[in-house]
């Protein structure tokens, strides 16, 4: 797996974790698609879902700027030359084994520029340290996955 692309995801992993709050595949358009980044202390991928609903997330990242003066849960990008959003608030970590197979638009692997990726990685890496001292930010039941994929 590389970081930086982007990937979609076995319905077999949604399966497995049922309940853990996860954004699940659709069958029709095979999405969402999801950015996928390596956290070097544990080892683990990491998942972030892509939204093309742009002016909704839109809405919920300016009211939570306007809130909290930040929005690290939600970060307004483009892929392929179109407005997405890419939702840090329901990202989970993932095995390779659930990888169906990468992105691939123009016979070539699609992936974000240098400094979206940085700012991705950067506030995800951000929201799993906060997490994982027990603040509530994500969706997604990342210490029930989390446990299970460590034990393998």
């Amino acid at each position: 797996m590389d970081t930086g692309y982007f990937y979609f995801i076995k319905d077999e992993f949604f399966n497995e974790f049922a309940g853990s709050n996860l954004m699940e595949n659709k069958v029709i358009n095979k999405r969402p698609c999801y950015f996928a980044f390596i956290e070097k202390k544990t080892q683990l991928l990491w998942f972030i879902p892509i939204s093309s609903q742009y002016d909704k997330y839109e809405s919920i990242y300016q009211k939570k700027k306007a809130k909290n003066g930040v929005c690290d849960t939600i970060i307004l990008g483009k892929l392929l030359g179109h407005k997405c959003a890419f939702l840090i608030q329901n990202m989970f970590p993932c095995d390779a084994k659930y990888i169906e197979n990468k992105y691939i638009h123009s016979n070539s692997p699609v992936k974000v520029d240098g400094v979206l990726q940085k700012e991705i990685e950067t506030k995800a890496k951000k929201i799993l340290v906060l997490s994982r001292i027990g603040k509530k930010i994500l969706f997604t039941d990342i210490n029930k996955i989390e446990s299970f994929l460590s034990k393998k």
